[in-house]
C-alpha cells in the first residue's frame, strides 16, 4: 500500500527541486517581471453644479469624467 502524498509536500518537493537544479546550473532561472503597481483610489466631493458642469463637459467631449480629472491633474502637475 502506498502513502499518498498531499498538495503541500509536492509543492514543497517540486520547489526544492528547481531550487536545486537552479543552483546546479542546469536550469536557467526564470526572468523576473516588473511589479506593476496598482492604481490609488481617490475619492473626491463635488457640489452638485459643478458636477453637472462635470458631466456635460464629458458628454459632449465624448470622454469620461474620470480622464477629464486625470487631464486636470495632469495640468496641475505640470505647473
Amino acid at each position: 500500500m502506498s502513502k499518498r502524498v498531499g498538495l503541500a509536500a509536492r509543492k514543497s518537493s517540486i520547489s526544492a527541486a528547481l531550487t536545486a537544479s537552479e543552483a546546479a546550473g542546469d536550469v536557467a532561472p526564470a526572468e523576473t517581471k516588473p511589479v506593476k503597481q496598482k492604481p490609488v483610489t481617490l475619492s473626491i466631493r463635488l457640489d452638485p453644479d459643478t458636477h453637472e458642469q462635470l458631466r456635460k463637459l464629458a458628454f459632449e467631449r465624448r470622454v469620461s469624467i474620470h480622464s477629464l480629472l486625470l487631464e486636470g491633474v495632469a495640468m496641475v502637475l505640470t505647473k
